[in-house]
């Protein structure tokens, strides 16, 4: 597990910034190190979103994060490499909930499919770049996991995947309730626990985690409720994620599953085929995300809770192929392939990785505007206002971000919505991160790029890549686009 963790402290390094996806839970981060039980102070009182999310993930990533905090503030060192430690943190905790569904799932079986199973893991850039950010999907990702693992393991007792699966639906993903059922019936339907007691367990976990997730959340959100509880009518009884954008019912199937598993896809399907384990899986996986199809908003982020069934059954089928099959003229026609596709998918990954790291231009902003405060050598009675418009809020500006003395300086930070072009000036900001290039009564003093596409060498197809290569030229060019501008008050 320690060269997963690396892979996703990799992309850490590559892409430090977030996006509007993880704003709630890493502005929670941010709100609990730095005013504690100042509630009134906290982001989401401002701007609180479409629907509430629970505390108890950022308490537990804060609680772990203190001590570097505190050492980090001392040394007069930016907010960003305490967001890198929370992330960091997190990551590590994936990756123990992986290890601990690891040494369940694979009881009975010899060594090296633990080591497919991490490569397979590895392989794959979904899994590995989100590990470290601070998503409800990401958070509900490890605790399934472990979840999954305790019911892989048939000398595992049945009350702890039945209640942690439970726990897990009721405080952070209310839609794994899909995989709490599905484990359920399975188990079921294996005798391995009776009717009465499944039932018996899940009520209580239910009771449980709603008296944990209230208390403790009604607390930060200043009334009384079930955040989930929330979340689960919205997006069903009200149905208002499809607001968001609808995709076709076989979208998981035929788009999102290929471009988050690569060669691990028909893998898992091969895995199911020669191994019990691995059908049981992949039974409970398809079902989830057929299930989930019936939903018309539809991320690829909603399947990572699933990722645990279809990697340990691509492992299975990658075990068997290359340590256990015999090696006949289709079998080596089989593998080749294999390889073929493993060597895409880790082109693919790098293709991604790359993409990503250029497309946080909120965050590349910030940092560009402190360093320009710090080079203007600006006297420390004066302070600055800078205003931030959503497309930057969105695209890696968090409150991490928002130092408020650069070199001395007290800087204060705006994100209010809805201005006009002239309001600006009326409001007489200093800077403006904003997308629009010209603004009455500010002066344009940088610009800032973002990914746009990948284009192939000389864009002549894959003959023209082809010939790129044989000339040690790159066959992939990254396209970026002007997309964020920084501006400066006219005095």
């Amino acid at each position: 597990m320690l060269l997963l963790f690396l892979v996703a402290l990799g992309h850490l390094v590559l892409a430090p910034f977030t996006k509007v996806e993880e704003s709630f839970n890493v502005q929670a981060v941010h709100d609990v190190l730095y005013f504690g039980s100042q509630i009134e102070n906290y982001d989401h009182i401002e701007f609180p979103g479409v629907v509430p999310r629970t505390f108890l993930g950022s308490l537990c990533v804060s609680l772990l994060v203190k001590p570097f905090q505190l050492i980090i503030d001392m040394n007069g060192l930016p907010k960003l490499y305490v967001l890198a430690c929370a992330r960091v943190t997190l990551a590590a905790l994936i990756c123990l909930a992986f290890w601990v569904f690891l040494k369940h799932a694979v009881q009975g079986y010899p060594r090296r499919l633990s080591w497919a199973f991490i490569f397979v893991c590895m392989s794959q850039f979904h899994l590995t770049f989100y590990m470290s950010r601070l998503l409800p999907n990401t958070l509900a990702m490890g605790l399934t996991a472990i979840g999954l693992g305790y019911w892989a393991d048939p000398s595992s007792s049945p009350w702890k995947s039945i209640a942690t699966l439970t726990c897990t639906a009721m405080i952070f993903r209310c839609d794994q309730i899909l995989l709490v059922g599905l484990v359920g019936i399975h188990m079921l339907m294996i005798g391995r626990v009776g009717l009465v007691r499944g039932v018996s367990i899940g009520i209580i976990s239910i009771m449980l985690s709603l008296v944990c997730t209230m208390c403790v959340d009604s607390i930060f959100w200043r009334r009384w409720l079930w955040p989930e509880g929330e979340v689960l009518w919205f997006n069903t009884a009200l149905n208002k994620s499809k607001d968001w954008g609808v995709s076709p019912w076989h979208w998981y199937f035929t788009s999102a599953l290929p471009r988050m598993l690569h060669i691990s896809y028909p893998l898992s399907f091969l895995g199911a085929l020669i191994d019990s384990r691995s059908r049981s899986m992949m039974v409970i996986a398809c079902g989830f995300v057929l299930l989930y199809s019936f939903l018309a908003h539809k991320e690829v982020r909603f399947l990572f809770p699933s990722l645990p069934l279809w990697n340990f059954s691509a492992a299975m089928g990658l075990y068997k192929l290359f340590y256990v099959s015999k090696s006949t003229r289709a079998i080596r026609v089989i593998r080749a392939s294999v390889l073929g596709g493993i060597f895409l998918g880790l082109l693919l990954h790098g293709v991604s990785s790359v993409a990503s790291y250029n497309n946080y231009p909120g965050g590349d902003a910030m940092i560009t505007l402190q360093r320009h405060i710090e080079d203007r050598h600006i006297p420390d009675n004066v302070s600055l206002s800078v205003h931030i418009d959503t497309l930057a809020a969105t695209t890696g500006v968090s409150r991490f971000l928002q130092e408020p003395n650069i070199a001395g300086i007290h800087v204060e930070y705006s994100k209010q919505e809805g201005l006009s072009l002239d309001a600006y000036r009326h409001h007489s900001f200093d800077y403006l991160l904003n997308e629009h290039p010209d603004i009455p009564g500010y002066t344009l003093i940088d610009t800032i790029q973002a990914f746009h596409a990948v284009q192939l060498c000389g864009g002549a197809g894959i003959r023209g890549a082809i010939q790129c290569m044989l000339a040690l030229k790159a066959p992939l060019k990254f396209i970026s686009k002007d997309t964020l501008y920084i501006h400066q008050l006219n005095r």
